[in-house]
């Protein structure tokens, strides 16, 4: 719900982010409710705006409140993406600077105009687009009246921003019809009093160092992994490695490379669930490459990798997902592996991933089953729905 004119700081700092581990208790989670923004994906544009096919708008809601209500069973703070933009459209001044952040390159007779609606459109216009008529203007030429693009891709909240300790990841999304995401989640960490304060770990990086969220995985408070893969270039995994060993955020970075086709990010291929456990897509395992990162007195060394969970721990253990038969729902793209961790051993996962369930539950993990048959056209399971803001460490 909007705060009013202004925002209690007080209680933001009660909470600021800080993400210490990728299993401890999960506190709090941003998160994005799908809306109309999803009417962009029909049969057409679909592949181009990423999705597999066009989604039931009703059901991905309903689903997308089912998993938001879990996460409330289980003490976890549950913040709205667009909430928190509407609160920064209601302070004074508030609506311009998001704008001018949010959408720099926009016209600025455009950027006017949207500063004319309420707080609560402002917020509805950056997420769902905004044509000429709504706003009632001539179309820019070479625009047609589409102003502001839609962004159907932004309920997948782990993409845009990661948070390691108490700083924050933002890189340039590897796909045009997601490249707006990053702008506009700046645009709320910089102005929103809950993040003003947070460092960017990516600040000192190239504008078009290509990081996304679903690569970078907080394996402890010293050891971050980073994947490379189609979302994920190799420069950008280079030097977000650096970046974060410089600035003394991690004490190593294991950068993984994925193997063809495995997946798009390296939380469809690999998971986290539990102090020490890891779980990973079977065919990929012994197909990993991976290199570690340590800063020296002599700058960063790096060196090859054999097995990346000794690497992690001598009494890592790994769970091996996968089947000969594929799960019932035939998603290509889904092993079952993008899992939320609420607590140690405790996960999150899609109801209809049957196969890969009982496998993480013989392994010992606590499967907390939510339905995503409608969310899954667009890619992404319960990890990819949300950016932790507050998770504890484990001894």
């Amino acid at each position: 719900m909007l705060a009013g004119a202004s925002i209690n700081v007080a209680g933001a700092r009660a909470s600021w982010p800080r993400v210490a581990s990728e299993v401890g208790r999960l506190r709090s989670v941003l998160v994005h409710r799908p809306g109309d923004e999803l009417r962009a994906v029909d049969r057409a544009s679909a592949a181009r705006m990423l999705f597999s096919s066009p989604v039931d708008i009703d059901a991905a809601q309903a689903e997308h409140h089912e998993f938001a209500s879990t996460l409330r069973a289980w003490g976890v703070d549950v913040l709205y993406a667009e909430d928190l933009l509407a609160e920064i459209a209601a302070r004074d001044g508030g609506r311009r600077a998001l704008l001018e952040f949010a959408i720099s390159c926009t016209p600025a007779s455009v950027r006017r105009r949207l500063a004319l609606l309420a707080p609560r459109q402002v917020a509805r216009a950056l997420i769902g687009g905004v044509h000429a008529d709504e706003l009632a203007l001539s179309a820019p030429p070479d625009r047609g009246d589409q102003l502001l693009s839609p962004l159907p891709n932004l309920m997948f909240m782990r993409d845009p921003s990661a948070w390691i300790g108490g700083g924050v990841v933002l890189g340039t999304m590897a796909t045009g019809v997601r490249a707006r995401e990053t702008s506009l989640m700046d645009a709320l960490y910089r102005l929103h009093p809950r993040f003003t304060a947070a460092p960017r770990w990516t600040d000192t990086l190239p504008v078009q160092t290509r990081v996304e969220g679903g690569d970078v995985l907080v394996v402890s408070e010293e050891r971050v992994m980073v994947g490379i893969s189609p979302r994920t270039s190799a420069a950008g995994a280079h030097q977000l490695a650096t970046a974060l060993l410089s600035r003394g955020v991690a004490r190593e970075v294991l950068t993984v490379t994925l193997p063809r086709a495995a997946g798009i990010h390296l939380d469809l291929v690999l998971a986290m669930v539990d102090r020490h456990t890891f779980a990973v897509w079977a065919p990929a395992r012994d197909a990993l490459r991976t290199h570690c990162w340590r800063a020296t007195t002599n700058g960063v060394a790096v060196r090859a990798v054999r097995d990346p969970f000794s690497w992690l721990s001598a009494s890592c253990r790994v769970i091996p997902i996968g089947s000969r038969e594929r799960e019932r729902h035939g998603r290509g793209w889904d092993h079952g592996l993008n899992v939320l961790a609420l607590e140690p051993g405790v996960v999150v996962a899609y109801a209809d991933n049957q196969r890969a369930n009982e496998q993480l539950a013989a392994g010992g993990v606590t499967v907390v089953p939510v339905s995503g048959s409608a969310l899954a056209h667009g890619r992404g399971g319960p990890r990819c729905l949300s950016c932790p803001l507050h998770r504890d460490g484990f001894a």
